[in-house]
């Protein structure tokens, strides 16, 4: 068991069963995003000197997250709220920008359900606070670029192919010179996308060993 990666089923159903894909609790996305903040809390900690699998486990409550609700706007939005603080600690720590990450999905968000803008403007302006740990300073400062670049969007999310992994030597600005239609066919017709976080965890009683 991983411990990061769980999907909590309702009680009865049968792990591959009919109801299986559909059996995520209610309660599940506030959960998630719970065990998503106390992550990021020590991961952000200046005791924490290797920060990685507090990170690690951070981002996948954040994919749990979406998975969760993909249908609706404050799932993103609140996902890729984590996600800019993710990106700072790392940031502060020399450890690659993820700040693109946090505008694919706030951009995601927006699509949904425009009326999301003003409690995008609060979580910018928690990304730059008056006094920052000393340990985030850095982090902090290469966010601004970010946040600007957000605020620009003025609550409409740029025309963009919405990639879930982004690797800028790969799909970054200028590798890929075309979107894929929306209009178009699927290649495969009646094609099932199953969730993307379906990892599961079994509870199970052990008989105790003398």
């Amino acid at each position: 068991f991983d411990g990061w990666e769980r999907v909590a089923r309702w009680p009865g159903v049968a792990p591959g069963g009919a109801k299986a894909l559909s059996a995520l609790r209610p309660g599940a996305p506030a959960a998630y995003l719970a065990g998503a903040r106390a992550a990021l809390a020590r991961a952000a900690s200046d005791t924490q000197q290797d920060p990685y699998m507090k990170v690690w486990e951070a981002q996948n409550q954040v994919l749990a997250v979406i998975a969760s609700a993909p249908g609706a706007a404050r799932t993103w939005l609140e996902a890729g709220n984590l996600t800019a603080h993710i990106a700072v600690s790392l940031a502060a720590r020399d450890e690659g920008d993820y700040f693109p990450d946090a505008a694919a999905f706030w951009a995601q968000a927006l699509r949904l359900d425009p009326s999301v803008h003003a409690d995008l403007q609060v979580f910018l302006r928690e990304l730059a606070p008056a006094r920052a740990p000393p340990n985030m300073r850095q982090g902090y400062e290469r966010a601004k670029p970010f946040v600007k670049a957000v605020r620009a969007w003025q609550g409409s999310a740029p025309a963009r192919e919405f990639t879930h992994f982004l690797l800028p030597e790969l799909n970054g600005p200028g590798r890929c010179s075309r979107m894929c239609p929306d209009d178009a066919a699927p290649d495969i017709e009646q094609i099932a996308i199953a969730a993307m976080f379906g990892t599961r965890v079994y509870r199970a009683r052990l008989a105790a060993v003398p």
